[in-house]
């Protein structure tokens, strides 16, 4: 027997089959709709017991940093375990299989969900959704560079798909993936150098996001926007926090093409905001923007362009920015010191920055 406040007065109960270990229970998660039937087994295992003391407990994000930081002060003042993890998601339908340098790998692997990366663990989002969906949540021992390959549902056309990182103090993801039936896109993580590559053998557009937060409470949003990737090809994004670079690898993009940058600065005082539109994006080049020389909205950021990948500046150039504003959600991620809402399976890339008498990034 349970309660059920969608239902008030009625007898309710969950049907639970002990010889063949299924549960099931008919409901409506809004009661002026129509019910539908939750289910499951001991695989799924879509069915716990939990104590309601241990939901009344504080609580404190796996990610969050282990510092005396903001993440700290926004989970009532207690310090996180130990033990920090970083956690990578999906929105959207496709399904992530993460592969380890050792070859070891967590999420669907033929259609299995399988973990066999030690010190990792995944999470399991509890709704009527059809089997495998949505995605759980993965986490990962946090200084674990990981490569991921994403997924796309066959039995679906063109589905829309995020891929995110959160980590100790920062996030990086790509945005606004167009995958289409069966096609399987890779990217990698470096959460070392707060970096991520995607690569793909179709035409996409895809936004590369990076969120840090920085000492004296500084955070900083990066939204590099409408990145063409015509015919394919492998771009990685990058944030040196230490000489305050964003870095952007085009060597192996096929095409050139523009992109838009949105930048966003939060302090404890003041929020400072940039839009740069229409910056090239060289095929087989390496952009670097100083974010740290910004002085705010209305001023102009400098871009140096490494044509050739050699690891010399061949080009600099000046973009004005515009005032904007920042979302609500973008605030809210700095205010945990956190930011929100990717590698290849066969070939996992590590970047590293290099430097010639200017900022570089090589993979």
């Amino acid at each position: 027997m349970v309660y059920d406040n969608n239902y008030p007065g009625a007898e309710r109960s969950v049907a639970v089959d002990t010889n063949t270990d299924t549960w099931s229970y008919e409901a409506a998660t809004n009661p002026q709709e129509e019910s539908e039937l939750y289910e499951g087994d001991a695989e799924t295992k879509t069915l716990e017991l939990t104590p309601t003391s241990k939901r009344l407990e504080q609580q404190a994000a796996p990610f969050a940093r282990a510092d005396s930081g903001p993440a700290i002060a926004s989970l009532s003042g207690r310090a996180p375990a130990a033990k920090q993890y970083n956690q990578i998601f999906t929105e959207g339908k496709a399904h992530l299989l993460i592969t380890d340098e050792g070859g070891q790998q967590l999420g669907y692997a033929g259609g299995k969900l399988v973990n066999t990366i030690p010190g990792a663990r995944y999470t399991r989002l509890k709704t009527a959704m059809p089997a495998g969906s949505p995605e759980p949540l993965y986490w990962l021992p946090d200084t674990m560079p990981v490569s991921v390959e994403i997924q796309g549902n066959e039995n679906t056309g063109k589905t829309p798909t995020d891929l995110m990182m959160i980590g100790p103090g920062y996030a990086v993801g790509v945005e606004e993936i167009t995958l289409e039936a069966g096609q399987n896109d890779t990217a990698a993580f470096v959460p070392e150098d707060q970096a991520v590559t995607y690569e793909t053998d179709k035409s996409e557009s895809p936004t590369f996001v990076i969120a840090v937060q920085e000492p004296g409470d500084v955070g900083y949003y990066f939204g590099i926007q409408g990145t063409q990737m015509e015919g394919g090809g492998q771009i990685t994004a990058m944030l040196d926090t230490k000489s305050k670079d964003l870095l952007l690898n085009t060597e192996k993009l096929k095409n050139t093409g523009t992109f838009s940058l949105a930048i966003s600065r939060v302090t404890k005082t003041a929020e400072e905001d940039l839009q740069a539109d229409d910056i090239k994006l060289p095929a087989g080049g390496i952009i670097y923007m100083n974010y740290g020389e910004w002085k705010g909205p209305g001023s102009t950021v400098q871009f140096g362009v490494d044509t050739n990948g050699d690891g010399n500046i061949d080009d600099v150039y000046e973009v004005a920015g515009e005032s904007t504003g920042m979302p609500v959600w973008v605030w809210i991620i700095i205010g945990v010191g956190i930011a929100i809402l990717v590698a290849a399976v066969v070939v996992f890339v590590i970047v590293r920055p290099r430097r010639k008498g200017a900022a570089a990034i090589a993979a």
